[in-house]
């Protein structure tokens, strides 16, 4: 009987342990995607600041929108809709602060073309019943009514 414990015993704590090795290996690649992540965030805006003499007033929000903004609410570990709401606030407020009338003309544009697609998109959805080809409608048509902004 007590044999029959003893092996119990080892058995258990080798698929205890046996565990522990396999949840740490599954959280290093996801460590590794992180530090990944975080590097490349550094070094594309490492890029995009060598480039900003060349970038208009209206990407120079964008950028700073979604390169400090947004990217740092998330990494503070906000959700993405609630830091995407905030990227969007500061976006319009640095459009409306910083760049001319004309730059915000064109930003409500894009943001009408973006709305009305979302709702031809869901009309779509419900005709056809297809999500493929009611997408790739919906990516023509934002990029017709975008390239009309301009």
């Amino acid at each position: 009987m007590l044999m029959k414990n003893s092996i119990l015993s080892i058995l258990l704590c080798l698929s205890f342990s046996g565990c522990a090795e396999a949840e740490q290996a599954a959280l290093q690649p996801q460590q590794a995607e992180t530090t990944q992540n975080s590097s490349l965030r550094q070094e594309i805006q490492a890029s995009n600041q060598n480039s900003e003499q060349e970038l208009s007033c209206l990407q120079q929000c964008g950028q700073e929108a979604r390169g400090t903004v947004y990217a740092d609410c998330l990494a503070e570990g906000g959700n993405k809709k609630d830091c995407g709401v905030n990227g969007r606030q500061w976006y319009r407020e640095c459009l409306e602060t910083r760049c001319g009338d004309e730059a915000i003309q064109f930003d409500d544009c894009r943001t009408d073309c973006r709305i009305n697609a979302k709702k031809d998109f869901a009309q779509c959805l419900e005709k056809t019943g297809s999500k493929l080809d009611c997408r790739g409608n919906k990516k023509e048509e934002v990029q017709a009514c975008i390239a009309a902004c301009e």
